[in-house]
């Protein structure tokens, strides 16, 4: 009612205003005006809320994106018999249906994250009046009010830093998510994206990590917590902070009492129990065979481009060629052999170098720093005098400090180690230990070093030898030759040691001494009887990928391989003549098993099966009496077998590579600094070899792999040979043994050397 003061100051009704207006309210006067300020305000308001939110909309997820959820999942990778090995992941994520989530789970979300998930449509009204209100009298953003789609949507497409623009776009993905899914495809993408700490990055994980447990198995308390983590999971880390833990942990199970998901004698019951989480242990797990997962990891790098995924992201499973048993039983015979090699490696260097080595490094010292140079001639005597006398000074001081000596000597001379074992048939990689420790040493020895091979070089010459008609009874000069080398420089190979120097010996009795000056003048000097060009085609052939020198001290190892290419080569043998690349991985399949590519053994017949058996016969002869044999002897192993040792000058390299009808192995053994030496007399037989022999024999019992001889083909026949003259044994020849050959080659006539004068025999 509308009232006016009199001129006598009463009050009275004015009429005129309280009379009903007989014209409309919108032709008054001056309501015009007033119509075109309000359309001119509210478009102008359109217009800034236009633009303030247009730079966001873009920012937000169009609507393909919201259709099709694509988390990152963890890629596994399988040994040939099913067993794990290796995951491969950003995020360590693995995604389950929603009813393959333990329904503690889920009511301790809906309790603590969003108890109106079922009734709002994205965004609950309530709670963010509530946490603007505290916000703005705060002058804060303590109060996030986030339902469970808002957060989704926050981790699925928005950054984590609190501001007001990251809200509204949080708010309108939030709305475009629930218009796109339903509440339990919601909760299934909620639970398999949210972050839990400690790497683990959906509840199933989750409930691995912290509880070694399925997401369907996890408890009422184990539920609890693991939900706890989602508001701060560093600070409510179980290891780290388990008070901390234990307090947001029963605060979920009081959230779930109140919201009637749980009864008081559940809630006293779950909050008296410990947290039970399983030991901590860091986030980076090397899995089974981390030298052999790596190169794997390699191989999917190549095809990620061809192929078209993502393998830390797409949850794909790799199926490889690796035998976790055969791996293991690799690794326990490297450190059955290696550990107290070492520890035998320092006895004898305190004794025999580290004198010399002290004094060189401190020379290396000075003359690093400018403050000596042995060859500057200039220098007065009285300050060369000086220098040595202090380098002697601190070399016999260091040399009385255990604790210094202990600490060089652990981190200048580390003995690595490279072991491969393949199956001759089809190149499957079954076991690969690349050095002796992956955390400090990644560098993997077996695929990548290159390293000289010294003897284990050697069957190529003879393989190239047999298969040109040149048989093991073949007899050559066993003296130093003489070779000129391009620089004008004269090589004298010589044995390892001095027997039978001076005399002629079999080829068989060569290759099983393993001795040099045999080999040599197979390749050069008057006896030449191959070509170096044909050694280094034929090493080729067999799977050496490295350069190869046509020069004589090739025949000797003096050009570098990679370990695994030699063990490739020796699966020639084993097969029968036939090469196979190395296979890492069987198929890919993607998540949902739908193989993407396999990959075939590849094979290529390089040698013929005559020449192959012949030269198994040979290396057989060393492994059972020549530079291997202690692996028959010493180590007890007697199945049928072959292999050579080899040993690089000053004791740098030590080898084995052996093989029997089922497995081909190979072993190397050295400083990763080729100047360094494994110790007088460590030859490929005393440092290689016993990792071999100690493998193939727990191997086989493993398995428990009956005796099986190398299948010797119809094309191979034997004759009796004078082990004198190297011919066809007579009837009167004192010392016969016999040979092998390939048809129609077997020698014909009979020893020219033990015959009656005058009779032919």
């Amino acid at each position: 009612m509308n009232w006016r003061t009199s001129e006598s100051g009463s009050n009275r009704r004015d009429p005129l205003r309280s009379r009903k207006n007989p014209y409309p309210w919108w032709t008054r006067p001056g309501f015009g005006s007033l119509l075109v300020v309000g359309a001119v305000t509210a478009v102008l308001g359109a217009m800034g809320i236009t633009a303030f939110l247009a730079p966001m909309a873009d920012e937000l997820p169009n609507l393909e994106q919201l259709e099709t959820y694509e988390p990152r999942l963890i890629s596994k990778v399988y040994g040939r018999n099913g067993e794990l090995l290796k995951e491969l992941f950003t995020e360590r994520r693995v995604q389950v249906p929603l009813d393959s989530i333990s329904p503690y789970v889920i009511e301790a979300a809906l309790a603590t994250e969003d108890r109106n998930f079922y009734e709002h449509w994205g965004v609950d009204p309530v709670g963010i009046a509530r946490s603007v209100v505290i916000n703005l009298s705060t002058m804060s953003k303590k109060q996030g009010a986030s339902t469970i789609t808002q957060q989704l949507a926050r981790n699925l497409y928005l950054h984590l830093r609190k501001t007001f623009t990251r809200k509204f776009k949080e708010i309108m993905t939030a709305v475009q998510i629930e218009r796109t899914y339903a509440k339990e495809e919601i909760l299934q993408m909620y639970f398999t994206q949210m972050y839990f700490g400690h790497g683990a990055y959906g509840i199933q994980s989750a409930a691995q990590r912290y509880y070694d447990k399925n997401a369907w198995e996890l408890d009422l308390q184990q539920s609890a917590m693991l939900v706890g983590l989602l508001k701060a999971p560093a600070y409510y880390s179980p290891w780290f902070h388990p008070e901390d833990a234990v307090r947001r942990r029963n605060t979920v199970l009081n959230n779930m009492l109140d919201f009637g998901a749980i009864d008081q004698a559940q809630y006293e019951q779950a909050k008296a129990e410990s947290l039970h989480v399983v030991p901590f242990e860091q986030d980076e797990e090397l899995g089974i065979a981390p030298y052999f997962t790596e190169e794997v990891r390699q191989t999917l790098e190549e095809l990620q481009e061809p192929f078209g995924f993502d393998y830390y992201r797409d949850g794909l499973k790799i199926y490889t060629t690796l035998d976790s048993t055969i791996q293991s039983l690799a690794e326990a015979a490297i450190d059955s052999h290696i550990v107290p090699f070492q520890e035998d490696f320092y006895v004898r260097f305190r004794k025999e170098g580290l004198e010399d080595w002290l004094r060189d490094s401190f020379t290396d010292s000075l003359v690093q720093q400018g403050i000596y140079d042995p060859a500057d001639t200039l220098i007065a005597p009285e300050r060369v005098a000086f220098l040595k006398d202090s380098i002697l000074s601190l070399t016999h001081e260091a040399m009385r400090d255990s604790v210094l000596i202990d600490s060089l000597l652990k981190k200048n001379f580390v003995v690595q180690v490279a072991f491969v074992a393949m199956d001759p048939d089809n190149g499957d990689v079954l076991a690969m230990v690349g050095g002796r420790n992956f955390r400090e040493y990644k560098f993997n020895r077996a695929v990548q070093a290159l390293r000289q091979p010294g003897s284990v070089f050697k069957p190529f010459v003879y393989t190239v030898a047999i298969d040109n008609g040149i048989y093991a009874n073949h007899k050559v000069l066993n003296m130093v030759q003489p070779v000129k080398m391009p620089d004008g420089t004269w090589w004298r190979p010589e044995n390892y040691s001095v027997e039978n120097r001076g005399t002629y010996v079999s080829l068989r009795k060569a290759l099983r001494s393993s001795l040099n000056n045999v080999t040599v003048r197979l390749v050069a000097g008057e006896d030449r009887l191959i070509p170096v060009s044909e050694v280094v085609r034929y090493a080729h052939r067999m799977g050496i990928r490295t350069h190869l020198d046509a020069v004589p001290s090739l025949a000797l190892g003096s050009n570098g391989v990679i370990p695994i290419d030699v063990i490739t080569a020796y699966t020639v043998f084993a097969s029968g003549g036939m090469r196979a690349t190395p296979r890492y991985i069987e198929h890919i399949d993607d998540k949902s098993d739908i193989e993407i590519t396999s990959f075939s053994p590849r094979r290529e017949i390089v040698l013929s099966p005559e020449t192959a058996y012949i030269m198994v016969n040979l290396l057989e002869d060393v492994a059972t009496r020549g530079t291997g044999g202690s692996a028959r002897w010493k180590y007890k192993f007697w199945h049928p077998a072959g292999g050579k040792t080899g040993t690089t000058n000053n004791f740098t390299d030590a080898w084995f590579v052996g093989f029997t009808p089922r497995i081909v192995a190979g072993v190397w053994l050295g400083f990763d600094d080729p100047s360094k030496s494994l110790g007088k007399h460590q030859s490929g037989s005393r440092a290689a070899l016993p990792i071999w022999a100690i493998f193939m024999r727990e191997l086989h019992e493993e398995m428990g792999w009956e005796r099986l001889e190398f299948e010797q083909p119809v094309g191979v026949v034997s004759a009796k040979i004078c082990e004198d003259s190297g011919e066809k044994a007579g009837p009167y020849c004192p010392n016969v043994y016999e040979e092998i050959f390939r048809r129609g080659d077997e020698p014909i006539g009979s020893c020219s050397l033990h015959r009656i004068p005058g009779f032919d025999s």
